[in-house]
């Protein structure tokens, strides 16, 4: 049968597989005569930190589970091209780790969110919290909010964003910003598109005003690093409304040390990779809401399964 659909495998799935029985792999070898299992960069990143043994064990794993097909590029249609690789996975991951880590460290910077430069302000620390790391910000630039203020704060971020104790206190502070900008009396010195923007990040904006009011905050902030959102391919734009999303009140997931910020950067990478596919392979509830804001707002046709599910189908 020729091979004309894709299923898109979460990575915490690919352990599932270890424990297959010879059954097992029959029945998913018949899925296979149907539908490509690609893996992407985004389930090579996973692997990045574990020892060589289970590495070398992990790869293999996820070479017969593709078939070697991966997803390697995006078209001038925004689809994704899907190739059959002609070496072992092994040679391939280590070439995408050194060549491609720095897109982890883009990410970080540019797909987070964008804090304005603001004219000079004088900032009465007294007000401030003394256990928040904006204080320390603050601080460190004498007491003033400008736009060297923004540099310090993307500085931190980057080099702090994967301590849940560093997001989540991030995540709280943007949250919260109306509500403190009005208590500090500081709601004047905020650019009104700002203004409008945060109140997504609130929670005061009704459901059915999230997605478009997202896309319009996206659309605004990336005109100042140069982008165009609406030029963005959709697993693009899928990724970045998915970080963003993370921030609004009812969106927001549970960060630890098992669960960090780029574990959700690696999630929202398998949301746009999904976008395209049959089904997504899931068992994970932990982004279920964003995962279920995305299919909806997006227009998307795929499916969630689960693996075992999956099986039965075919058996």
């Amino acid at each position: 049968v020729r091979r004309q659909r894709q299923m898109c495998i979460r990575d915490s799935i690919i352990s599932d597989f270890k424990s297959f029985t010879p059954e097992k792999w029959q029945s998913f070898n018949k899925v296979q005569k149907k539908y490509h299992f690609p893996f992407s960069y985004a389930h090579l990143f996973d692997l990045k930190n574990s020892p060589e043994k289970y590495l070398i064990e992990d790869l293999n794993l996820l070479e017969r589970i593709s078939g070697r097909y991966g997803i390697n590029e995006i078209d001038e249609n925004g689809k994704f091209v899907i190739k059959k690789q002609n070496s072992a996975l092994y040679p391939i991951f280590k070439s995408v780790i050194e060549t491609e880590i720095k897109d982890e460290e883009l990410a970080k910077k540019n797909r987070f969110f964008f804090l304005p430069g603001y004219d000079k302000h004088k900032i009465e620390l007294s007000k401030m919290h003394k256990d928040s790391f904006l204080t320390q910000m603050i601080e460190k630039n004498n007491g003033i909010l400008d736009g060297n203020f923004s540099n310090l704060l993307m500085t931190y971020l980057t080099e702090n964003m994967d301590s849940p104790s560093v997001y989540k206190s991030l995540r709280k502070q943007v949250q919260d910003l109306i509500s403190h900008a009005k208590k500090y009396n500081t709601l004047k010195n905020l650019p009104k598109e700002f203004v409008g923007f945060l109140e997504i990040f609130s929670g005061s904006i009704k459901d059915d005003q999230i997605f478009e009011k997202l896309v319009d905050y996206r659309k605004w902030t990336l005109k100042f690093t140069g982008k165009d959102f609406s030029k963005l391919s959709q697993p693009e734009q899928i990724v970045d409304i998915y970080m963003s999303l993370d921030i609004v009140k009812g969106f927001s997931e549970d960060i630890s040390k098992k669960n960090r910020w780029v574990n959700m950067y690696r999630d929202a990478q398998h949301c746009g990779n999904a976008s395209q596919s049959k089904y997504y392979i899931t068992k994970e509830q932990n982004n279920k809401n964003k995962f279920n804001f995305i299919m909806r707002e997006f227009n998307l046709k795929c499916r969630e399964i689960t693996l075992e599910d999956l099986l039965n189908r075919i058996s």
